[in-house]
């Protein structure tokens, strides 16, 4: 999937969630950034993010 129609979605959805006057797509991307998987003792996790950031995410994605 390329780049613009990533973009899209999102904005898509944050149309639907009616967000776009709260955040803009660059905080989503923003947002998103810092969650990432780690390898621990060969079973791959997702790393700790905090409540509120989660829920913006679930809302908004």
């Amino acid at each position: 999937m390329n780049l613009r129609k990533l973009n899209y979605k999102l904005y898509v959805r944050l149309r639907q969630a009616e967000l776009l006057s709260k955040y803009s797509l660059k905080d989503i991307i923003e947002c998103s950034k810092t969650i990432c998987k780690m390898k621990i003792r060969g079973q791959w996790n997702q790393s700790e993010i905090t409540k509120k950031r989660k829920e913006f995410l679930i809302k908004s994605v």
